[in-house]
């Protein structure tokens, strides 16, 4: 849920992570809802993302 609310507040959309994570917008949707365990590979650059952003 935390990386889903920094997202939003930079005004990131959920399909430009998608793109950035090889991953479809389902699964972006899935992982920030904690449905789906994010793999550290793909939460480090996330975290790294919205850092840059």
């Amino acid at each position: 849920m935390e990386l889903k609310l920094k997202r939003i507040m930079k005004g990131i959309k959920a399909s430009e992570i998608a793109k950035l994570l090889g991953v479809s917008n389902a699964f972006v949707t899935y992982m920030e809802q904690g449905e789906r365990k994010i793999p550290n590979d793909k939460y480090i650059q996330w975290v790294n993302y919205l850092e840059v952003k």
